[in-house]
């Protein structure tokens, strides 16, 4: 049972990061998601890490380049993971309103003009709210750093404790045409 639960957990970590993890830990669908349950648990690790590189940056650096140095800390844990799924929904989004062609695109490993200017201006939003709130509360500022971790893959979690199939009914009830709310859920 404790074997079947680390195995579960160092799953959520091999999924959400790059840090390492036993030989041993498996890798399946199945196994992702029994790992969903430990996904918010994975965004307390990389919030804290980047929780602490905030304040051991903040010693010796403005805030604001402590925060940069933490945002930098946690796209190198995870790899980006977020970021570049936004690459690709923007470049996909931006790139052809035909669905097919669009799927192709964020398919697509490149990066396109969508994808960079969501990406510039997300980071710069980040920097800019996190430094504001830093700029207030040193506190405030961790505890978004944080916080924002969880949430990010809390929400994962929870699209995989959704079964599946009710997942696509809800997909195919769309009809092709997204309303705002259906678009913003999926985004989240």
């Amino acid at each position: 049972m404790l074997r079947q639960e680390a195995e579960a957990f160092f799953g959520a970590v091999r999924f959400f990061t790059r840090l390492p993890v036993p030989a041993w830990v498996g890798h399946s669908q199945e196994a992702l998601d029994r790992a969903a349950r430990y996904f918010p648990l994975v965004g307390i690790l990389v919030g804290v890490l980047g929780g602490l590189t905030f304040l051991l940056a903040a010693f010796v650096l403005p805030v604001s380049l402590a925060l940069l140095f933490s945002m930098a800390a946690t796209l190198l844990v995870t790899g980006a993971f977020h970021e570049d799924g936004l690459a690709d929904v923007a470049d996909g989004l931006g790139g052809s309103y035909d669905r097919e062609r669009a799927l192709d695109i964020m398919k697509d490993s490149r990066i396109g003009a969508f994808g960079a200017m969501a990406l510039v201006l997300a980071l710069l939003a980040k920097l800019c709210l996190l430094a504001l709130l830093g700029a207030h509360s040193l506190q405030a500022a961790l505890a978004a750093l944080v916080g924002g971790h969880v949430l990010g893959a809390g929400r994962g979690g929870w699209l995989h404790a959704v079964p599946l199939r009710e997942r696509a009914g809800k997909q195919r009830g769309l009809s092709g045409e997204r309303k705002a709310g259906g678009l913003l859920e999926e985004l989240l």
